[in-house]
């Protein structure tokens, strides 16, 4: 099949074998635990063994962003993906250093383990429209979207006692995507355009669902004051996780 992209674009793959950047300080206290799983990494010329102590799988480890580096939309389009994700540091697409202004990256739902409506690849909705001789996103595939968007932010908005007690969070919610941006996203007939529009409406779908996950996780077990635990749970292997 040939997608007619009107400028080059990188492959999905690009960057990833590049050397991360490896933060040796450890900022946190570990109990006594039994290695869960492990990778090797190289960077500056050294090899790091980087372990988790309660998940079973090896994701990919992205290493530290450059401050001020810019992400997405704001590349040029010579720097974007053929697919619209962000590459390696895409919190949608893989366990990110943790982010203490959005510790609800974390929730994010791996797209292989989820059903849900934001997770449909593009290819599947990109569909022909006769009534306008042009390609465009599904009106079915948008209504159904426009509906999560709905249910997501009526879902935020019942966790507003959370404000009570982590006002941080709850001012720092996701805000985006709304109703309008979803019937924007009907308008796109570019094929480069339409990627990139809908690769950025479904990370921000995944991350108001995230949102709500951290938040529905912090009211059902607030966080203990005691800082000395003797056994490490078992991670979620259907969440994306941090680093």
């Amino acid at each position: 099949m040939n997608l007619p992209f009107r400028t080059d674009r990188l492959a999905s793959f690009a960057g990833y074998s590049l050397p991360p950047t490896v933060l040796d300080a450890m900022l946190f206290l570990l109990p006594k635990f039994t290695l869960g799983a492990y990778r090797i990494v190289e960077g500056f010329q050294r090899i790091w063994e980087l372990w988790s102590p309660n998940d079973e799988r090896t994701v990919y480890y992205p290493g530290a962003r450059q401050p001020g580096s810019k992400l997405g939309l704001s590349l040029p389009p010579a720097e974007r993906r053929y697919d619209g994700h962000l590459g390696r540091y895409d919190p949608t697409m893989s366990p990110q250093l943790y982010d203490k202004g959005k510790p609800w990256l974390g929730f994010i739902q791996v797209a292989t383990d989820s059903a849900a409506i934001e997770s449909t690849p593009f290819l599947n909705v990109w569909t022909y429209d006769r009534s306008l001789g042009s390609n465009r996103i599904s009106a079915y595939h948008l209504l159904q979207l426009a509906r999560r968007v709905q249910t997501l932010h009526h879902t935020i908005s019942g966790y507003f006692a959370l404000k009570e007690v982590r006002a941080d969070l709850w001012d720092s919610r996701p805000t985006k995507p709304d109703k309008d941006d979803v019937a924007e996203l009907g308008l796109y007939r570019f094929l480069d355009e339409a990627v990139d529009r809908y690769a950025s409406m479904q990370r921000g779908i995944k991350l108001l669902a995230a949102w709500c996950r951290m938040a529905e996780a912090y009211i059902k077990n607030p966080p203990s004051s005691c800082k000395f635990i003797d056994w490490i749970p078992p991670a979620n292997s259907t969440l994306i996780g941090v680093w």
